[in-house]
């Protein structure tokens, strides 16, 4: 019963590290897509402004298509990066473990 208790436990354990670095990761995303999307607003924006005078000019625009680059290659990065669950807690979850078995 009581080893029974404890497996339990280490799941729900499990799968709470779990839902909270797919919750963190998720927050990540989130924040890149919004620095990419108010980049972009901007860009569309000083484009504008430059056809509307006249003047559109690589040298203003190079600067800011280069910082959503760089958002972009972040995001790649993050959606290819693996969810990451904390060490101590693994070894917390095995100390779990071997209090159990010494129960038993």
């Amino acid at each position: 019963m009581l080893t029974s208790i404890a497996k339990s436990i280490v799941a729900t354990l499990g799968w709470l590290k779990w839902q909270s670095a797919k919750v963190a990761h998720d927050i990540e995303l989130n924040r890149l897509l919004s620095q990419r999307h108010d980049k972009l607003l901007r860009l569309g924006e000083t484009v504008y402004a430059m056809y509307r005078s006249g003047e559109v000019s690589w040298d203003v625009v190079e600067p800011l298509c280069q910082d959503i680059e760089q958002i972009d290659r972040q995001l790649d990065a993050a959606k290819s990066t693996p969810l990451q669950v904390l060490p101590q807690e693994i070894e917390q979850e095995r100390d779990l473990r071997a209090e159990s078995a010494a129960s038993q």
